[in-house]
């Protein structure tokens, strides 16, 4: 049995970020994805704020994404995912922040949410409405990517893991593929991040 255990949906970006991290490091790991967040026994294990994912790793639990990743990229052998030039690494944890604190909630929470996971709970104009804002976000990585394949340099780190998925569920739903037309530096990260073993092996069900 794998000596670490990631916590958290599959379908869930960030557990799918974590995870294709995971495989870069050719990390062997069980996936826990019958869990019940909302419970409180999940909160006192896992993550006190009952979200997704959560790690253990021996004696060392962590939740939050931004802290696990790290701790993956540091811990295990493999190819490193935090880049060792400093202003590239700063760039990295830019990206990483920028997705967190606005690509998510435009196109997670306003957009991939409703359309996939819980339809109704918002209403058609708010997605409508959300749609601007998402194409802005959008444009900015488009803009970040256009001086090299990623968003750190030239090596995939841990702001590319972060991303891949969120383009990727854009690539499956109409306003996604709107938002995304024309911007022809995130299709070719789309393209090259989803050509990675990693990206197939961290694949979530569809459907």
């Amino acid at each position: 049995m794998a000596d670490v255990e990631l916590v958290g949906f599959p379908q869930s970006s960030y557990v799918w970020s974590t995870r294709i991290a995971l495989e870069e490091k050719g990390v062997n790991y069980t996936l826990q994805a019958k869990v019940d967040v909302r419970s409180e026994e999940y909160a006192r294990e896992h993550h006190p704020f009952k979200k997704v994912p959560a790690l253990r790793h021996g004696e060392v639990t962590l939740f939050e994404s931004l802290a696990i990743l790290h701790y993956i990229d540091e811990v295990f052998d493999g190819p490193k995912l935090v880049p060792a030039d400093p202003v590239a690494r700063a760039r990295m944890r830019q990206w990483m922040s920028a997705t967190a604190d606005y690509l998510y909630d435009s196109a997670i929470r306003k957009l991939a949410v409703p359309r996939l996971v819980a339809p109704g709970m918002m209403s058609e104009e708010a997605i409508a409405e959300n749609l601007p804002t998402l194409r802005k976000h959008l444009e900015v990585f488009d803009g970040a990517l256009a001086a090299g394949p990623w968003l750190a340099g030239d090596s995939y780190s841990l702001a590319d893991c972060v991303l891949t998925p969120i383009v990727f569920i854009l690539g499956q739903l109409p306003e996604g593929q709107e938002a995304r037309e024309g911007l022809v530096n995130l299709d070719r990260f789309a393209e090259q991040s989803q050509a990675r073993p990693s990206f197939a092996a961290a694949m979530p069900p569809m459907g």
